[in-house]
């Protein structure tokens, strides 16, 4: 047979380079890497926040972003627990914890 009736095939569009980069290695390896930076740059700003607070008594006091910064730590640990294969339950307790340490923080603001 030779070239269809409607004419010679339309060429494929050429996917971009970053995307066919991606596509050698693989995503969920890249998104783990990238769940575990956003944590590790999270607890440095919590221990560089909490060592100017304690060295020059001004900013915030660790008391005031504890909560709140455990909170998120809690929700990306379920993240990472959901992309990396961990059982439910591992995701539900990560869940869980962040909705104690939002509570906790919400508990501390409304006094």
């Amino acid at each position: 047979m030779g070239p269809s009736a409607s004419g010679p095939a339309k060429p494929v569009p050429r996917r971009e380079a970053w995307f066919n980069f991606l596509t050698l290695i693989d995503r969920d390896f890249m998104l783990l890497h990238l769940i575990d930076f956003v944590i590790a740059m999270t607890v440095l700003e919590a221990a560089a926040l909490a060592m100017y607070h304690h060295r020059t008594g001004k900013g915030l006091a660790p008391s005031d972003f504890v909560p709140t910064l455990a909170a998120g730590l809690a929700l990306m640990l379920a993240v990472r627990a959901g992309v990396s294969g961990a059982g439910w339950t591992w995701v539900a307790a990560g869940l869980s914890a962040a909705g104690l340490a939002h509570l906790a923080d919400v508990r501390r603001r409304w006094r």
